[in-house]
């Protein structure tokens, strides 16, 4: 699932660095241009198999309401297997300090 979310997040945004949080989180960072608030995306599953809920659902979902809003998304952050068989949540903590630090000023 990870090679998808990847392929589908490169198909919107040139990506500049890939963050490797443990084994069931990943990031992104993305080189984008624009005057938009700057946003991060956060994505999140219990079960990659969830039909109809999986990350690349959310994923282009968040592309396109960031789209609409004029957002610019800075980079993309995911936790996978949460409160199944991972209960950390590095993603989420990732995706919260970049609004903390400034970085980014919307959270999706």
């Amino acid at each position: 699932e990870l090679a998808r979310v990847k392929a589908i997040v490169a198909r919107a945004y040139p990506i500049t660095r890939e963050i490797d949080l443990g084994r069931y989180a990943r990031g992104w960072e993305l080189a984008t241009t624009g005057t938009g608030d700057p946003c991060v995306i956060y994505l999140r599953t219990s079960d990659p198999n969830d039909a109809g809920y999986g990350l690349d659902t959310q994923l282009e979902g968040c592309i396109a309401a960031a789209r609409e809003r004029g957002f610019r998304p800075i980079a993309v952050f995911l936790d996978m297997k949460t409160g199944t068989v991972y209960r950390e949540r590095p993603g989420l903590s990732e995706s919260r300090a970049r609004v903390r630090d400034g970085s980014a000023t919307v959270l999706m």
